[in-house]
């Protein structure tokens, strides 16, 4: 399948330089490429097309390491009212060599975050673990022994829900936008 691709590494820009298309690697390889037709999907990591990418809203996963009392043994989906959180759900750990059966566990949380808001400590990994403590308490989810489950953020994966774009320069008749 790489002998398919024009650009087989890591791309840092994309633009057009003329007629062409301009693309820089991360290795700061200069590759310039001509096209009939150019398909957008976003514009990331892309400058002087004459479109800027205008984005309402994001979907974000954090994922979270439950680092005391992992083994519950049950899938738990919590779903939550009035927030931007959206689910946590109780997913099996890939954390844990003996976890064959599945019974350690990891949580997952899916939110609907604004753009003004994405950079916003009420809308931080340390708020959405906050309200997951409170969630625990509620269900009365805890270790075998009784005590509340320990947990520490792991990972964000933020990528765009909704977005469009808007023509600002004159936009190459070859360039086919797709929102």
């Amino acid at each position: 399948m790489g002998a398919l691709l024009p650009v087989p590494f890591d791309v840092e820009t994309v633009a057009l330089d003329e007629a062409r298309l301009k693309v820089v690697t991360k290795g700061h390889t200069k590759v310039l490429i001509n096209f009939k037709t150019l398909h957008l999907f976003d514009l990331d990591n892309c400058g002087n097309l004459g479109a800027e990418e205008v984005v309402q809203d994001y979907l974000v996963h954090d994922m979270f390491d439950i680092v005391q009392g992992s083994r519950l043994g049950r899938d738990i989906v919590l779903n939550f009212n009035d927030s931007f959180v959206k689910t946590a759900s109780f997913i099996p750990s890939n954390r844990i060599d003996r976890n064959s059966d599945g019974g350690f566990k990891d949580i997952i949380t899916r939110s609907v975050i604004h753009r003004e808001d994405i950079k916003s400590f009420d809308c931080s990994e340390t708020v959405i673990r906050i309200l997951l403590e409170r969630k625990f308490k509620e269900h009365r989810i805890k270790q075998s022994n009784g005590r509340s489950l320990k947990i520490e953020h792991s990972y964000r994966h933020v990528r765009k829900r909704k977005f469009h774009f808007n023509v600002v320069d004159t936009l190459d008749e070859r360039i086919t936008l797709h929102e």
